[in-house]
């Protein structure tokens, strides 16, 4: 899920040729990265297996995923080790070992940060609600609806590629990989128009959606996939003056490219937060 940056805009000037030779090769960074995650890669690794210059290297991969080399590779890793939670009885020592962590501190504190919960809590809350289904949860969710703060909303109009029905998790985060809980989210049932509202203190944001089918196993939610996941993401330049009240943009959900981060939060701890965004159903 990644969003476009001026970077971006600036190497995409080049020829069409350069910006699919560029492409490639961050293709090619990418599957280095995800053959062993705990692989010790660092900057100029990558960039000399890329044939470039460490400095380029770090543009381009900015550009191509709108993060950066040493992001991307900890979202590989955190995957990696939401996986081996999900689907080994490792202990977690040995599933911070095979991720490429040395210390157990900071293994569980990056976890916590970008998954919303501990490795020993995100095991736990998967085994006690592996065999429920988010519906199931949404009915527990706190359904209030969000109240816009000072006034402001921002509006996503959301499709999907394809004929998929099914709910879709969409967030505004301080970060392209999101760290922590959205500043503003809402899960949907249907493709619709959702409203959500911005405080005056974000002055920009990047909006994530994550979009399943229908009756999708609990798994998926925890740990999706390119298999079992459609994404969508922008940048938002919101601004902090009182000189708009709403602003939109439209958002069409796809199949994860190679480019996409892994996502790393564990979406059904979300629908615990309540205060849930206003939606206008389009029929």
């Amino acid at each position: 899920m990644t969003a476009n940056t001026g970077v971006h805009r600036q190497l995409s000037t080049h020829r069409a040729g350069t910006w699919e030779y560029y492409e490639r090769t961050i293709a090619n960074a990418v599957l280095q990265m995800t053959q062993d995650p705990s692989d010790e890669l660092d900057l100029k690794t990558l960039a000399r297996t890329s044939g470039m210059s460490k400095y380029h290297f770090l543009r381009v991969f900015e550009a191509v995923t709108s993060v950066s080399p040493k992001r991307f590779l900890a979202a590989i890793r955190l995957h990696h080790a939401k996986a081996l939670l999900l689907e080994t009885s490792l202990s977690i020592t040995d599933v911070m070992l095979e991720a490429g962590y040395s210390s157990t501190a900071s293994f569980t504190r990056t976890f916590s940060e970008y998954v919303g919960a501990g490795p020993t809590a995100f095991r736990k809350r998967y085994a006690e609600i592996a065999g429920l289904s988010i519906g199931d949860l949404t009915a527990k969710a706190n359904p209030r609806i969000g109240e816009t703060v000072g006034g402001r909303s921002l509006t996503i109009r959301i499709t999907r590629s394809g004929a998929r029905t099914g709910p879709i998790f969409v967030g505004l985060f301080q970060e392209a990989v999101p760290r922590r809980r959205p500043i503003v989210g809402t899960m949907i049932e249907e493709d619709e128009v959702c409203v959500l509202p911005v405080s005056h203190r974000v002055d920009r944001g990047f909006i994530l959606a994550a979009g399943f089918h229908q009756g999708s196993p609990m798994k998926c939610y925890f740990l999706p996939t390119s298999e079992s996941v459609i994404v969508g993401s922008a940048m938002v330049p919101l601004g902090t003056s009182d000189d708009w009240t709403s602003s939109s943009i439209c958002l069409e959900l796809h199949r994860p490219r190679i480019f996409d981060p892994p996502i790393l939060i564990a979406l059904p701890l979300l629908l615990a937060i309540g205060g849930r965004a206003q939606i206008e159903r389009h029929a």
